[in-house]
């Protein structure tokens, strides 16, 4: 078993069994545990993790998925980057939903993030998020929304020959 030790959350990658568990630290891990899960479980396309399990009792939340295979996907070649956006157009376009939503309320949903940054920052935000909402003063919009991976980097993605892996969805959502 290998493990991982975050700021928010605690990985155990059992190979053997090819299993991942994830173990939050704090209330942020849980939230992005819970999240990533939830993403696993809903998403209508394929190289991305299976979920297995998901605990949330007492405060404590664990979560198990199949550990996928491959090696991370570094940077080097045009053909590989080309593939990759091809697979991430797929996501997008097969996850795609129309939704009616208060511009306000979408808003207010990020502002519990605003705990865990900088005082300095969050204000910042604050005062850009009210400048925003003046721009919509009755609040409803419609989009088209899709999930997103929110943290889509080279270190969460794998590739094994040429297939294309996936992974770490803590902080995916519909957007």
């Amino acid at each position: 078993c290998e493990l991982i030790d975050g700021v928010n959350i605690v990985l155990l990658i059992d190979k053997k069994r090819s299993i991942v568990y994830r173990c939050a630290l704090n209330a942020l891990g849980r939230e992005g545990i819970i999240n990533n899960y939830k993403f696993l479980t809903e998403s209508k396309v394929g190289g991305i993790p299976a979920p297995i399990v998901l605990v949330n009792k007492g405060g404590a939340v664990v979560s198990a998925e199949r550990f996928l295979p491959g090696k991370p996907v570094g940077v080097n070649g045009q053909e590989r980057f080309s593939a990759i956006m091809d697979q991430l157009s797929f996501c997008y376009k097969a996850n795609l939903v129309r939704v009616e939503f208060d511009v306000h309320k979408w808003f207010e949903h990020y502002d519990r993030y605003l705990r865990f940054i900088d005082p300095v920052y969050a204000q910042k935000l604050a005062e850009f998020k009210d400048k925003l909402i003046r721009k919509w003063p009755s609040g409803h919009q419609v989009a088209v929304h899709t999930y997103i991976h929110g943290d889509l980097t080279f270190r969460n993605i794998l590739v094994e020959g040429s297939k294309i892996f996936f992974f770490d969805f803590d902080r995916s959502c519909i957007d």
